[in-house]
């Protein structure tokens, strides 16, 4: 790992607010489907401050509506639903209440664009929601680095598997928020003591499945 130091101004920085964001649905149209489980870490400057994991019960109409595929692929349950889960309505309001948007806010999400259309369906009915002001994606952040060291799909997946990561509890919201926001953190520029950015560089393979870091 290459270490670089860019010199920035003394102006201070206003405190930035990070979600980092997962979600799980029964199949991949936010028109047709719905979305199983959330989970979400709120980060303010950098520190963990809170984090939501949430259940949503699906109707019987959404199930039938399903794709199997994808209820496999996130261990869905519907047993352990009804009994940890929240109708749709409740969810949609806890999430509302800890998705606080304006200035100096980010979701940060894996393929972001699929999980922001999943909440804002989820939302649409609720009164009074204010979703952050910025959209990261660390698809984006990942294949700036990755793509150059020979890594040409940019799923979740092959990101652990590249960097030697666990994939234990794989496909289930908290666990990929949690890799949402250790892929963010180890990839994107953050402050150094002196007042400047430390930016680091991926460089090097350790191995077939890994790099060195």
């Amino acid at each position: 790992m290459n270490v670089h130091i860019i010199l920035t101004s003394d102006k201070q920085e206003q405190m930035s607010t990070h979600y980092f964001v997962d979600t799980e649905t029964t199949g991949l149209s936010s028109n047709e489907h719905v979305i199983t489980e959330f989970a979400c870490i709120k980060c303010v400057d950098g520190v963990e401050v809170d984090r939501l994991h949430l259940r949503v019960i699906p109707t019987e109409q959404e199930l039938d509506r399903a794709d199997k595929r994808a209820l496999e692929t996130h261990k869905f349950d519907l047993g352990l639903w009804n009994r940890t889960g929240l109708p749709s309505v409740e969810a949609a309001n806890r999430i509302a209440a800890f998705l606080r948007g304006g200035h100096g806010t980010a979701i940060i999400a894996h393929n972001a664009r699929f999980d922001i259309r999943f909440i804002r369906e989820l939302l649409k009915n609720t009164n009074n929601v204010f979703l952050p002001t910025r959209c990261i994606d660390t698809i984006s952040i990942a294949y700036s680095q990755f793509d150059s060291l020979g890594l040409k799909s940019m799923s979740f997946d092959s990101i652990r598997d590249f960097l030697g990561w666990s994939a234990d509890g794989a496909h289930t919201a908290m666990k990929d928020a949690e890799d949402v926001m250790r892929l963010y953190q180890l990839l994107s520029p953050r402050p150094s003591a002196s007042g400047g950015v430390i930016i680091n560089e991926v460089t090097r393979v350790n191995h077939i499945y890994g790099v060195r870091l």
